[in-house]
């Protein structure tokens, strides 16, 4: 039996986990993976990590495994699967780190070299032109040549670092990530180097932000700084678009390695630190700490620490002779493999055998273990060290912590919904203008075909359409007021709410206010009258309503911030669920009707039109004078046409005369036609030299008597 076994746990929607057959979409407890494939062995896996829904193994011999997510061939092999496959388009390299993105990959080789594949959306691989890549490419042209010793991929972008240790970045700069001024695009579809940086030796990239260590130690970050992730107070600025220095960065100096979450960084060496969000426990902070009080923070092991991994927002550390995995942080999905789906605020030992490699991807963790004779389990002591800056304080009791947290949160509601509200609102009015535009196109098709007289088989499919648009134009109305009343007003109410509900945080703020005072009244008579019995029993009496109030409000509170939560719960998935209802309406009905307008223009029927006498003869009609033209500077083809033009335009009398005395019955005919205008004149020449003059005659005749049809319509 092979002595090594690997366990993964959290999401697993896409096979991410490598469990096989199994289709649950979360596993919230460690579970045996148990099918690989023959060239993988446990005991030469060397890292391990994943992106949103796919997982790459690397090995000692330089081979790369994968499963889970293919979409956008993030998983470097011809199918997804939900078992590891090895990657044969690295097979003749030999990778020395692999690195992966939300639906992208990357992988370094010995020699220096960096191949990429999966999605290119925001240029995070570096390529220009091109939406994905299905199997590893190798980067050449794009970088010059130069050869690199360290890679990591954010969300959306990517970090390499030169052997001389220049750093180069591509992808998304929404937020300022690249650390390069773009001159306002918002990405980078090649690599760009990354200026006023000494020489890197080390690179991290988070969600939106991206970390740097210097060959001497310093520690450089840029990018989104909203929860202070970047080591910087937030309040000094929450995006910073140029590398800058983070100046309490002085325990770098012992550092065996940087991670990015999406929102926080870590740093370790024999202690953990930490700073950025801690809205999950992913700072090992309580869940109430403000993030000016968590933007430098650090956890401690008392047990070495041989390794740390940081997901999306948790962590998995470890620890040194004892094996134990620890986990913290966002567990949604099981991330933390504690069993269930509760956040985990504090340093949890998972119950495994002793491990010897961990690693984490967005949504779930995969740790490799000893399989021992008995099960070990540790309980190892974690302790925090937190570093606040100085003339911060924390609250004065624990009613005061949650009265903030609760306005903290309220304010959040407030802020994002209110957000998403101006967002609804604006994208309801595009759909109004879109409407509008709809009914001005159906109104100028109807003009159209009114007047097109012609072409009669044109004109009644445009009818047709123009009719068929002003129905989509009524739908996309009703599309325009279901989203007002369904999704934005709403949304708008919720500042009433909100407001209403900040209103029972200050009565808590007072209620505590007054017991602080009743408290200090106590202290002050005791110190002024510690004899009198009386006044002190009255002070005390008086605390003790205050303290009740205290803890009647703070439960009404509870209750009422409960039923906040609960009722914006329901509301935001009302909502949403109101909008997808509506697009799903408008766009099913939209396309019944479009596809009959596609019918109606299928049906213009070309050749009728064109072949329609009306057509023909007006095109006789209209171009008569522009043929004759032509006629009288090009000559015509049949000797007979000039027969006929001399017979027709010659004024001389005794032509008329001679004509007279030989006149038979054909030729009476034909000298009734010679009174005709020049348009008539000029169509004898298209006919074939074979047709006689009776047909000729018959044939002009006919056209006498469609043109005064012409005329009196």
């Amino acid at each position: 039996m092979d002595r090594l076994a690997l366990y993964s746990w959290g999401a697993n929607s896409h096979g991410q986990l490598g469990l096989g057959d199994i289709k649950e979409d979360e596993v919230l407890a460690p579970r045996k993976v148990r099918v690989f494939p023959s060239a993988m062995r446990l005991d030469e896996v060397i890292k391990m990590v994943g992106g949103a829904g796919h997982t790459l193994f690397l090995d000692q011999r330089g081979q790369v495994f994968s499963c889970g997510w293919n979409d956008k061939g993030q998983a470097g092999v011809p199918t997804c699967s939900s078992t590891f496959q090895k990657v044969e388009a690295l097979r003749n390299e030999r990778i020395a780190d692999v690195a992966c993105g939300w639906d992208s990959s990357m992988a370094l080789t010995r020699d220096g070299d960096v191949f990429v594949w999966g999605s290119n959306s925001h240029g995070q691989l570096g390529l220009r032109d091109v939406a994905k890549v299905s199997e590893p490419r190798k980067l050449v042209g794009e970088v010059d040549g130069r050869k690199f010793q360290r890679i990591s991929m954010g969300l959306r972008h990517s970090a390499i670092v030169s052997t001389d240790g220049e750093l180069l970045v591509s992808g998304a700069s929404n937020k300022g990530q690249l650390g390069v001024d773009l001159r306002g695009a918002r990405c980078s579809e090649s690599f760009l180097t990354v200026s006023d940086l000494p020489p890197v030796r080390e690179v991290a990239c988070g969600q939106h932000h991206t970390v740097a260590i210097s060959r001497d130690n310093q520690l450089f970050a840029w990018g989104d700084n909203k929860h202070g992730q970047l080591g910087i107070d937030p309040r000094k600025g929450k995006i910073v678009t140029t590398a800058a220095k983070v100046e309490n960065g002085s325990e770098v100096n012992n550092t065996s390695g940087i991670y990015c979450g999406w929102t926080h960084t870590c740093l370790y060496s024999s202690v953990v630190y930490s700073w950025g969000r801690n809205s999950y426990g992913q700072l090992a902070r309580p869940k109430d700490t403000p993030v000016s009080e968590c933007w430098k923070a650090g956890v401690a092991l008392n047990d070495d620490l041989r390794s740390l991994s940081v997901g999306s927002e948790h962590n998995v550390a470890l620890t040194g002779s004892s094996g134990a995995v620890l986990t913290w942080g966002w567990n949604e999905h099981g991330n933390c493999g504690t069993g269930s789906t509760q956040d985990v605020f504090r340093p949890t030992d998972v119950k495994l055998p002793a491990a010897s490699l961990i690693g984490t991807v967005f949504q779930f963790s995969v740790p490799q273990k000893y399989i021992l004779k008995r099960t070990l389990y540790y309980n190892t002591r974690i302790h925090t060290q937190v570093h606040r800056p100085s003339g911060l304080s924390r609250g004065s009791g624990d009613s005061e912590r949650e009265a903030k947290f609760v306005q903290e949160r309220i304010d959040a509601v407030e802020k994002h919904l209110a957000e998403l509200c101006s967002v609804f609102a604006a994208y309801t009015r595009k759909a109004a203008r879109l409407r509008d535009k709809n009914d001005e196109v159906a109104k100028t098709i109807q003009s159209y075909a009114d007047a097109e007289d012609i072409n009669r088989s044109m004109s009644t499919c445009l009818v047709n359409f123009a009719n068929t648009l002003s129905v989509v134009g009524d739908y996309s109305d009703a599309q325009v007021q279901r989203l007002n009343s369904k999704v934005v007003a709403p949304l708008s109410q919720y500042q009433n709410t909100c407001k209403r509900a900040k209103e029972n945080v200050k009565s808590t703020f007072a209620a505590r206010d007054e017991e602080l005072k009743r408290k200090r009244m106590l202290e002050k008579v005791r110190e002024e009258n510690p004899k009198n019995q009386q006044r002190i029993s009255q002070a005390k009496s008086n605390l003790m309503k205050a303290t009740v109030e205290v803890s009647r409000v703070v439960k009404g509170l509870e209750e009422q911030i409960d039923s906040f939560e609960k009722q914006k719960l329901h509301d935001i998935k009302t909502i949403l669920l109101s909008f997808v209802t509506v697009q799903l309406s408008f766009h099913a009905k939209a396309v019944e009707l479009l596809t009959k307008a596609y019918q109606d223009v299928a049906e213009i029927d070309e050749a009728r039109d064109l072949e329609a006498r009306e057509f023909r003869e007006t095109m006789k009609a209209t171009e008569s004078s522009t043929k004759l033209s032509a006629v009288k500077k090009s000559g015509f083809r049949q000797a007979y046409s000039l027969m006929n033009l001399h017979n027709r335009f010659s004024p001389s009398p005794s032509s008329l005369r001679k004509g007279k005395a030989h006149r038979t019955t054909e030729s009476l005919d034909s000298s009734k036609t010679g009174h005709t205008n020049s348009s008539e004149s000029v169509q004898v020449e298209e006919y074939d030299e074979s047709t006689d003059d009776s047909e000729e005659s018959s044939s002009i005749r006919e056209k006498k008597s469609v043109r005064s049809r012409l005329k009196t319509m």
